[in-house]
């Protein structure tokens, strides 16, 4: 029975004589009068999922979802990334729990008093407006999924770059100063800076782009937003170049004098780097998906080069003995140990800056980790979810010695 209460009551002996008005049940015996037990069992839902069992409250009650998948409730809720809520809070699907007081994305973000949410999870404030890039403005301000606020005037992107009062903002997320020119790939430009697709920033003296990666003096973009300098460069992961070095819109570092194809992927006579960090030999081709060759390379059904002396897997990571690299940059080689996220790393390398964890006892990042337990129904069994993270299914349950 929809919204009904999920009980059981308790076996006793049921007299056959008694007050039959339906709703009322007489329990009792009397002397000579034959007797049988009988079992009594209430079951029930609240919006389609068990809230209450043998006097156990479960974390959801009273859940409501709107169109966009939002759902409310009056007491806490976790959503996909284990993020808990306050009394009547609401989580959207993409984990941006708000309240009335403050909101906290899931990079912990706090943000202002009773936002809304979209549909793509971005939190506004007081009369925003969009126009047709999708570019949303304010009189006060907004945030987006990163949890940043923008000022009195300025506009959002669907990536959420703040910015400053009277500076553009493409679709893209690239945030720029007053008096920018936009070109009809979202490049800003300006008298002294110019900011390619990814939002990386250049001026005479220096540069830093949206997502912090350090530029030295002097460097020049062309029409693909690639910057060089005479110094040196630092891509995401802190990497320096040397001198006369370039740096790609995936801040891949290269080598000296490194010819550009079509597909912004370096090559030199001595090495290359492609837009995934992968180093290749040398002479190396390119083919139309930017995966660097060898000599003598094989191609398979699924696009996977294969040579001598290289493996390549399904993702077209191309290997030597006895070393491989993944798509994330990261340099691994024999009895790797993999962590969660599939990432291979080895004694006496660091770890990437993306909160992956690498060698032996570390511990978990708070990324995506369940605690506690939330349960649906899923006939014939209720089928409970931890937090931390996994599904089961359970014939019955003890929470605070009750057995469900």
């Amino acid at each position: 029975m929809n919204g009904g209460l999920l009980c059981s009551g308790k076996e006793n002996d049921v007299g056959s004589y008694g007050d039959d008005t339906p709703g009322v049940t007489f329990f009792g015996t009397m002397d000579g009068l034959p007797t049988y037990t009988s079992g009594i069992t209430f079951s029930g839902t609240m919006d389609g999922l068990p809230s209450y069992i043998s006097g156990v409250t479960f974390p959801g009650t009273d859940f409501a979802a709107d169109t966009r998948g939002i759902k409310t409730n009056t007491g806490s809720a976790v959503d996909t990334r284990g993020i808990k809520t306050n009394t009547g809070s609401a989580v959207d699907t993409r984990g941006i729990k708000t309240n009335t007081g403050s909101a906290v994305d899931t990079r912990g973000i706090k943000t202002g008093t009773d936002f809304a949410a979209d549909t793509r999870g971005i939190k506004t404030g007081t009369d925003f407006a969009a126009d047709t890039r999708g570019i949303k403005t304010a009189t006060d301000f907004a945030v987006d999924t990163r949890g940043i606020k923008t000022n009195t005037g300025s506009a959002v992107d669907t990536r959420g770059i703040k910015t400053n009062t009277g500076s553009a903002v493409d679709t893209r997320g690239i945030k720029t100063a007053t008096d920018f020119a936009v070109d009809t790939r979202g490049i800003k430009t300006a008298t002294d800076f110019a900011a390619d697709t990814r939002g990386i920033k250049t001026a005479t003296g220096s540069a830093v782009d949206t997502r912090g990666i350090k530029t030295a003096t002097d460097f020049a973009v062309d029409t693909r937003g690639i910057k060089t300098a005479t110094d040196f460069a630092a891509d995401t992961r802190g990497i320096k170049t040397a001198t006369g070095s370039a740096v790609d819109t995936r801040g891949i570092k290269t080598a000296t004098d490194f010819a550009v194809d079509t597909r912004g992927i370096k090559t030199a006579t001595g090495s290359a780097v492609d837009t995934r960090g992968i180093k290749t030999a040398t002479d190396f081709a390119v083919d139309t998906r930017g995966i660097k060759t060898a000599t003598d390379f094989a191609v398979d059904t699924r696009g996977i080069k294969t040579a001598t002396d290289f493996a390549v897997d399904t993702r077209g990571i191309k290997t030597n003995t006895g070393s491989a690299v993944d798509t994330r940059g990261i340099k691994t080689a024999t009895d790797f140990a993999v962590d969660t996220r599939g990432i291979k790393t080895n004694v006496g390398f660091d770890a990437d800056t993306t909160d992956v964890k690498t060698n032996t006892d570390f511990a978990a990042d708070t990324t995506d980790v369940k605690t506690g337990l939330q349960c649906f129904p899923l006939p014939p069994l209720l089928s409970c979810r931890s937090w931390q993270g996994s599904f089961f299914p359970i014939s019955h349950l003890t929470i605070a010695g009750k057995t469900l």
